[in-house]
């Protein structure tokens, strides 16, 4: 029967709120966070003061309990529903405006308190509380509105649903179906990557598609038709001058596309096997790719040779980079383990036992070298490259329960993305979330929510874009204007 009010900073609980007589099932904050009102399954609402605490108004109309409670931005009025009507109240003089027989589940009030949204179950009512006119804009539900949150110019309406779904639904005309999300591939997206300046992002699909979008309007502005290929794209690369595309797939190839043109420039072939891993060096003459079993090779694009077979992993490659200039590398594998690796001699330098066998799915490393993230289902290492040291252990994704031959599901697991400067990450998992890293403190700065199993992730080199891409084949673009935990 309480409300409890709390300091976000400190996490603490700097008030408890004791006046109703029965449960609180909602509560609403003034925009200066000075008052707040609350609904209870006693039929009332209760005005509260923070800074004092005590209840300053109680309002009571309802004859069943207060199931939703909502405030204009203004704190001037408010809207709250039962299981048999809606309420409109002026808090200035602690009176109900007027009583709207309408069955509600939930509700929500624009802005400016002058329109109200609320749902019975079956269809959406958008009511003008002014002049009292109102309209159906949306029937014919297929879940239950459980939560509504509507945009500032009342055009959308963001909904959580009884079927575990969030949907966003454009309010314009008399009638309207919720904004599809953007809808990518035609199967699953395999791998994603972004361009060094962030611009542009490029996808690879089960349907053996690669797809270039542009991060700002997330609009797919090229797409290169599966024809080319025998089957799964499962590895890109984007060359830093932000020209050519590298990609590896099932069928043991290693392809390099012309941006501009859309067209595959070389095929690059002596692998025996999947090819999971690819990268451009820093200056766009060569490239590397790893291997299902166990193997690197690295290329000269001006010829399209293998210059030399790196051999050391006794599983597939997972994750691999070019260390500054380009004379050193290092590759991570399934084995649990990574590798530094002379690139004129095609020795291994250094050998890092940083996970247990079976339990190295990603690596990531910053463009100076000096920094790596490597990731199995529960725990992410943090490395220090020039310290040849682990620096920290993250903790943060849930790992799978199924058990599974890895080699079966192609590039599957756990994924990473680093700045160019090391001081963040992002990665994801099958617990279908994204989490950005703070590598210096080893904190976690955000989780992102897909909806769906996420496949791939990038990161911009200077963290102001993540792309991600899920199983249900849609793309997702975070920036800060959406997401703001990036700035």
């Amino acid at each position: 029967n309480t409300l409890r009010v709390w300091d976000l900073n400190s996490g603490q609980c700097i008030a408890i709120l004791q006046d109703h007589a029965a449960s609180v099932n909602s509560v609403a904050l003034s925009a200066d966070g000075f008052r707040a009102i609350s609904g209870s399954s006693d039929n009332t609402l209760r005005v509260w003061d923070l800074n004092s605490g005590q209840c300053i108004a109680i309002l009571q109309g309802h004859a069943d309990s207060v199931n939703s409670v909502a405030l204009s931005a203004d704190g001037l009025r408010a809207l709250s529903i039962c299981m048999h009507h809606m309420c409109v109240w002026d808090l200035g003089a602690g009176r109900c405006l007027d009583k709207l027989h309408h069955r509600s589940i939930c509700m929500t009030l624009s802005p400016d308190g002058a329109k109200a949204l609320s749902c019975n179950g079956e269809y959406v009512v958008f009511r003008d509380l002014l002049t009292g006119q109102w309209h159906i804009p949306i029937r014919n539900l297929t879940a239950y509105f459980l939560s509504m949150a509507i945009s500032p110019d009342c055009s959308h309406v963001l909904s959580g649903c009884s079927d575990g779904n969030l949907r966003f639904w454009n309010l314009a005309g008399d009638e309207c179906r919720p904004d599809q999300p953007r809808r990518s591939h035609s199967e699953r997206i395999s791998c994603v990557s972004l361009s060094h300046d962030g611009s542009f992002a490029v996808s690879g699909s089960w349907s053996n598609e690669l797809r270039v979008w542009n991060t700002n309007s997330g609009s797919c502005v090229a797409s290169f038709p599966g024809r080319a290929y025998n089957n799964v794209i499962w590895s890109i690369a984007i060359s830093r001058d932000g020209s050519r595309v590298l990609s590896g797939s099932r069928d043991k190839t290693v392809r390099v596309w012309d941006l501009a043109s859309g067209q595959c420039i070389a095929i690059l072939q002596d692998h025996t096997d999947q090819v999971h891993s690819v990268a451009f060096a820093p200056d766009g003459s060569r490239a590397l790719s790893g291997c299902r079993d166990g193997t690197l090779r690295l290329w000269d694009l001006s010829k399209g040779d293998c210059v030399i077979t790196l051999k050391g992993h006794t599983s597939s490659i997972r994750g691999m980079a070019f260390l500054n200039d380009g004379s050193r590398a290092i590759s991570g594998s399934i084995d649990g383990t990574l590798r530094l690796w002379n690139l004129e001699s095609g020795a291994c330098l250094t050998r890092y036992q940083c996970h247990n066998s079976c339990d190295l799915y990603c690596l990531a490393v910053s463009l100076n070298g000096s920094r790596a993230v490597s990731g199995g289902w529960e725990t992410l290492r943090v490395l220090d490259l020039r310290l040849d040291q682990c620096l920290r252990t993250l903790r943060g994704h849930k790992r799978r329960t199924e058990i599974f031959d890895p080699s079966a599901f192609g590039n599957y697991g756990p994924r990473a993305s680093i700045t160019d400067d090391g001081s963040r990450a992002v990665t994801c998992a099958d617990d279908k979330t994204l989490r950005v890293w703070d590598l210096e403190r080893g904190d976690c700065l955000a989780v992102y929510h897909a909806g769906s199993g996420i496949e791939d992730v990038a990161i911009s080199p200077t963290g102001g874009c993540i792309v991600c891409a899920t199983q249900d084949g849609q793309m997702h673009f975070l920036t800060p204007k959406n997401f703001p935990l990036l700035v």
